[in-house]
């Protein structure tokens, strides 16, 4: 088997350079003519190899993607031109290819037996009697085709596809490569072109001076240049060129400052239940669209106290999201304190944000509020009179606004006296009492 590439030898002064020269085609084009999407039919062209020694024929194979197999029937299929041929002789640098079928369902006996769409065009040359194999052929020597006739309104991509992984640690500074990877069996045949520019925000707003134009393919690639400064972009826009006109997907870009988030923020939250121990509405929240590319979520939680004990998690807003429906139906069971955490991919930050829920209820404090234990030592050493700390641990104090010590002939409350002022919850579980034998 003769190789695709044949050598060319450059003689100096005691020296001798070999270099190799690709001798398969370039520049491969397609015209479709068919204005029915998922129908294809018209001009496939290329330029000749610069080294056209031996090369006898060309023959186009219309694949699921780039590296579909040639002459494999499940990942692809020859097309015939108008004269019933499937190759084209050297030199001609033309295939007019007949209307088939690219989408499935498929007619019946049709050359191609696979499930996939397919959207690639390889021109493979033989060369002394051997075709170059799909391994062999350079990226100049295929294409994804662009199909006529698409009526869609949205991109066949998603978030996912677009990858972006920043590679500089200075906060406003981006670095690294965008990558527009398609999935395997994804109809991309009525983009023309991608476009890839930053903006302010998801309505892109104030776009980027700069953009970058791209080729489709099945993985698109822009690197972007040493110290690029982002100038409070913070979302990342992928915009491809239809017969629809400009379409655009959109991504929140996360800028890497090497290390967890710690982002000034304000939220707020009524509770528009008034049912005792169970609240809904919504947490507003206020974050400056300047932070919106330095974390990736901001994730909720009910908790006992202000540091997160006995969390449980209530929801999540993704950057440029401010408003968190709590359903109907939650329940605090004791949890008072709304915690909201900030991530990126170093993970959570390690101080929330906090606030204290008001209970929409008017009753009075239930059973969830009751004290659920008390302690006392006696430190007072004259018999009438006792003094010391009385420590407790809290029920529920989503209903309670203080508590109130007080001592009693008995366990019924007879004859009982206050002996602390009007606690509030949220300034601690314990008070010093002293108390003489005239109240006692």
């Amino acid at each position: 088997m003769r190789p695709t590439r044949n050598w060319r030898h450059t003689w100096c002064f005691l020296c001798f350079a070999t270099e190799a020269v690709y001798q398969g085609v370039t520049n491969v084009r397609f015209d479709d003519s068919e204005d029915s999407y998922g129908m294809i039919g018209g001009t496939i062209s290329w330029t000749l190899p610069e080294n056209m020694e031996n090369v006898e024929l060309f023959m186009p194979w219309l694949g699921v993607d780039d590296t579909a197999e040639f002459q494999k029937r499940a990942t692809g299929m020859s097309l015939f031109n108008v004269n019933n041929n499937i190759y084209a002789y050297a030199p001609e640098t033309e295939f007019v290819a007949r209307p088939t079928n690219r989408v499935p369902p498929w007619p019946a006996f049709f050359p191609y037996n696979g499930d996939e769409p397919l959207l690639s065009i390889q021109v493979h040359t033989r060369i002394s009697g051997n075709w170059q194999t799909t391994e062999e052929l350079e990226e100049v020597s295929k294409m994804v085709i662009h199909d006529l006739g698409w009526t869609g309104t949205s991109l066949p991509i998603t978030k996912e596809d677009v990858i972006f992984t920043d590679q500089d640690l200075r906060c406003g500074f981006l670095g690294g490569s965008i990558l527009i990877s398609v999935p395997s069996g994804t109809d991309m045949a009525m983009v023309q072109s991608w476009r890839v520019y930053l903006s302010e925000d998801l309505q892109g707003n104030n776009p980027s001076a700069v953009s970058w134009d791209l080729p489709v393919s099945f993985n698109a690639m822009v690197t972007l240049p040493a110290d690029f400064q982002q100038n409070q972009s913070t979302v990342l826009n992928v915009a491809g060129l239809t017969d629809n006109g400009e379409l655009t997907l959109r991504k929140p870009i996360l800028d890497d400052c090497g290390g967890l988030p710690d982002l000034p923020f304000n939220m707020s939250f009524t509770d528009q239940d008034p049912e005792a121990e169970m609240i809904n509405g919504t947490v507003s929240v206020e974050i400056a669209l300047e932070y919106s590319d330095q974390y990736s979520s901001l994730n909720f939680f009910l908790a006992l106290n202000s540091t997160g004990y006995g969390r449980l998690y209530l929801g999540q807003l993704e950057p440029f999201q401010t408003q968190l429906q709590v359903l109907t139906g939650t329940r605090l069971d004791s949890r008072d304190h709304l915690l909201a955490y900030l991530n990126n991919s170093y993970g959570e930050q390690l101080f929330p944000r906090f606030l204290r829920i008001q209970d929409l209820s008017n009753a009075a404090p239930g059973a969830s509020s009751k004290v659920r234990s008390m302690s006392f030592t006696d430190e007072n050493q004259f018999y009438g009179e006792i003094a010391g700390m009385v420590r407790w641990v809290p029920g529920s104090v989503t209903v309670a606004r203080y508590f109130a010590i007080y001592v009693a002939q008995n366990s019924s409350g007879k004859n009982q006296v206050q002996v602390s002022p009007e606690v509030p919850v949220d300034q601690g579980d314990e008070w010093y009492i002293n108390v003489r034998s005239t109240q006692r």
